[in-house]
């Protein structure tokens, strides 16, 4: 049967707990352990400093910290607990409000371990620091596009909503202006579709580069994008796009050897002048961008109800 020693003031160790595979032994805080030929295990309940330090001082006089396994068991939420483990070397980390049957297979583990001369809070440190890892990578999966790396439309929308809401508690105006690469299918064409890929992160590269903070750029989907501006007037945000068409003008990238440049057409609509809601704001928009695609590609146009007649006919 395994030897467990217990440190811990009166009734600090749970009632409910009850070790089946273990000979118990309860010792006081700061006072020499008991005297044992072996020693599989000994349990701090909810430390002070100083008292780990004795007890770890003990096992080392003894002979014993090679083979004992320490365990800290605490309530894992507090920031003491956490300091506790980050300054002693615990071998493993026992939640007081976990049942008997999980905390003992703790303890076990905690003692397997010492003896394959493995830490157990660093395996729980590991296994914490991956999980965090896998959810990030996880959420960057949801909210961005796996090919330009700037948001996707789903989560573009949710930002978008709430936006709107913001926008229309202060009155705020925004832009809104919807892009499209011209030609891609011909790109794609010319150069394969690993140079329509090239051609679109060069696009989103541009676009990231040239927004603000406060500033959103979207992949749509396909070869279309968006951007929000914060703060901005339509006129601002004809500008903006502007600025935008002309620095893809004049910007050449290589694909396969050969340069290449593009061109892209942009629809612009701001709140609250052109809708009342994100939906008629980016419809509008489109409307705008049909009408530059219209008129020969490569240049902006800014909403007017008149558009909506035009695309009537």
């Amino acid at each position: 049967m395994r030897q467990l020693v217990v440190i811990s003031e009166a009734d600090a160790w749970p009632r409910a707990w009850r070790f089946q595979g273990f000979q118990m032994h309860f010792a006081a805080p700061s006072t020499p352990l008991p005297s044992f030929a072996t020693v599989d295990c000994v349990a701090m309940v909810e430390p002070q400093a100083r008292d780990v330090d004795a007890a770890l001082h003990h096992l080392r006089f003894t002979g014993r910290a090679q083979a004992a396994a320490v365990v800290l068991a605490a309530n894992c939420a507090m920031p003491s607990t956490r300091q506790l483990v980050e300054w002693h070397p615990f071998d493993a980390l026992v939640d007081l409000a976990w049942p008997s049957l999980i905390a003992e297979a703790g303890v076990m583990m905690a003692i397997r371990n010492v003896e394959l001369g493995r830490n157990l809070v660093e395996i729980q440190r590991v296994v914490i620091e991956e999980a965090q890892k896998d959810t990030s990578s996880l959420y960057d999966l949801a909210v961005h596009d796996g090919l330009t790396n700037l948001y996707n439309n789903r989560h573009f929308a949710a930002l978008m909503h709430r936006q709107h809401e913001k926008s229309q508690r202060s009155r705020e105006t925004y832009a809104l202006v919807v892009i499209d690469l011209d030609d891609l299918k011909h790109l794609n064409t010319r150069h394969g579709h690993a140079g329509g890929s090239k051609a679109l992160n060069e696009l989103a590269a541009t676009i990231a580069a040239s927004t603000r903070a406060d500033d959103v750029a979207v992949r749509l989907g396909g070869d279309e994008f968006a951007v929000f501006l914060a703060d901005c007037t339509k006129e601002q945000g004809v500008e903006f796009a502007n600025r935008l068409c002309a620095r893809l003008r004049d910007h050449v990238f290589d694909v396969d050897g050969k340069p290449l440049s593009i061109t892209i057409s942009c629809g612009v609509s701001s709140f609250p002048e052109d809708g009342e809601t994100y939906p008629q704001l980016l419809k509008h928009a489109d409307h705008a961008l049909l009408r530059a695609k219209a008129l020969g590609k490569n240049r902006v146009v800014g909403f007017t109800p008149e558009l909506e007649s035009l695309l009537e006919h």
